[in-house]
């Protein structure tokens, strides 16, 4: 089975702070997280809906979860940048607005997260 060729089924919306004042909250919807990449120290789910992160900018975006491979296992939210967009200024010239396209893994999951979740072979693929 190829590695790619995994996923976890979150059954109900997970809601956490990631400070004491509760005021910047991250919510991962229920649903199908199927593994799309992975790497040396591990797999990369992508969420089935677009995630809320409330920070200094609040909105949402195109990301997942990171799960290690080693043990004891850890997860982390992953965000993915908006693709660059080119446009032209008058009298300026090219310029772009946005990231790269590339993911970024931020702190870690509460371990409440982690202790939730079974990997398990997709059997779609």
């Amino acid at each position: 089975m190829n590695e790619e060729q995994l996923l976890f089924e979150l059954k109900d919306d997970f809601e956490y702070s990631r400070n004491r004042s509760g005021d910047k909250v991250t919510v991962l919807h229920r649903g199908t997280y199927r593994c799309t990449y992975s790497d040396e120290g591990g797999y990369y789910f992508d969420a089935p809906s677009t995630m809320r992160v409330e920070s200094v900018f609040r909105g949402g975006g195109r990301g997942g979860v990171y799960i290690t491979k080693e043990s004891p296992r850890a997860a982390y939210l992953y965000l993915q940048d908006s693709e660059a967009t080119p446009f032209y200024v008058y009298g300026v010239g090219m310029m772009q607005v946005g990231g790269t396209g590339n993911f970024r893994r931020g702190k870690p999951l509460p371990q409440a997260f982690v202790d939730q979740i079974e990997i398990i072979p997709d059997e779609e693929n």
